[in-house]
């Protein structure tokens, strides 16, 4: 399979999700709650960029959020069915779009909303279910209804569904609202666009996508890869997503993916050394001894030495041991320093194991 940079699919895929970026700050919530590390590794200048770029869409936000929902857009529903692919412009792809009549549009929306329904029975939807959907009108209630999505984003939907040529219209109209601004930030990306998509293919090609793996660290091998069409994002920057599609399928790799999950895995890799340095540390008996006395309020080496039967000198080695591997911490109290149990640090290493364990 030879792999393929498409500049001009570049653009067009990064000039759709743009209005996306509206839900930056939303986004950077829903991460922090998870608690996930992937958010450590996200460039501040990235961050700063989507801010900017999150602040200068507000003016439009009511028309934005009415087409990019807070969990899925307008574009996923029509990504399903239509490949960017061999397309010029955005101006030919919508075009394309605008051809189509409300019923053929109806049919699509449909079929997409049944992979954003959690259902086992998804891969087995017939032709003769969407029909039934398109013939009777109040089948579209119970069916928006059934998807596992907020009850804004169904009302949203059901606008959608009522009259989808319009909705693209009204798509098509927001965009060219938004060229300007949207031209101003990818004129300043387009070089790095050019030169990763170059280089990714370049990398491919030459190891006949066996190298994939490595490159992605391990998440995808060339099997996954639905062709060897290859688009670059500056809006996506921290993501990889694939369209299998029936023809001219294609992958979308984020400008900064390759950097962020490579600082992601030795950010990984520091945890688990540190977890492990953790329990080995809590596995020597006297260690453990002199830990139970330090957490009991015992904090004098000299105290501890004779508690244990063991030298001071002991002692202060083990000390230091504990304190290297975190499970200790220093604290100032009246004036002094002593030694006090790293209550946080312990709970981490714990939440961290039973996450591992999937306990």
């Amino acid at each position: 399979m030879e792999y393929i940079f498409l500049e001009k699919e570049s653009k067009i895929y990064d000039f759709i999700l743009f209005p996306q970026s509206i839900y930056f700050t939303r986004e950077l919530e829903k991460i922090d709650k998870k608690n996930d590390n992937y958010i450590d590794v996200v460039p501040e200048s990235l961050k700063n960029l989507y801010l900017e770029i999150e602040e200068k869409l507000m003016p439009y936000s009511e028309e934005i959020e009415s087409l990019y929902f807070s969990d899925f857009n307008i574009w996923d529903l029509i990504s399903k069915n239509f490949s960017i692919v061999h397309y010029s412009s955005y101006n030919s792809f919508f075009s394309m779009l605008k051809n189509l009549e409300n019923d053929e549009l109806k049919k699509i929306l449909f079929l997409s909303l049944y992979s954003i329904r959690e259902t086992k029975d998804f891969n087995k939807v017939s032709i003769s279910d969407i029909q039934f959907l398109l013939d009777n009108d109040l089948s579209h209630f119970d069916f928006i209804n059934s998807l596992s999505i907020d009850n804004s984003d169904k009302w949203k939907i059901t606008n959608i569904i009522r009259n989808p040529a319009k909705t693209i219209d009204n798509w098509i109209n927001l965009l060219e609202k938004l060229k300007d601004l949207f031209d101003y930030y990818y004129k300043q990306s387009r070089p790095r666009i050019i030169s990763y998509g170059n280089s990714l293919v370049e990398r491919l090609n030459k190891h006949n996508g066996e190298n994939l793996s490595s490159i992605t660290c391990g998440i995808l091998d060339k099997s996954v890869l639905p062709s060897g069409n290859i688009c670059i994002s500056f809006i996506n920057q921290c993501n990889i997503s694939l369209f299998n599609l029936k023809n001219n399928s294609y992958s979308t790799f984020g400008l900064e993916v390759e950097n962020m999950l490579n600082l992601a895995l030795k950010a990984e890799e520091g945890h688990l050394a540190e977890l492990i340095t953790t329990f080995k540390n809590l596995g020597d008996t006297t260690r453990y001894k002199v830990l139970k006395n330090i957490s009991n309020g015992i904090t004098s080496t000299k105290d501890i030495a004779n508690s244990l039967g063991v030298s001071s000198a002991t002692v202060s080695y083990h000390i230091n041991q504990l304190n290297t591997s975190k499970i200790l911490k220093l604290e100032r109290v009246n004036g002094k320093y002593i030694n006090s149990v790293n209550i946080e640090w312990i709970n981490n290493c714990i939440s961290k194991l039973k996450k591992d364990l999937k306990l």
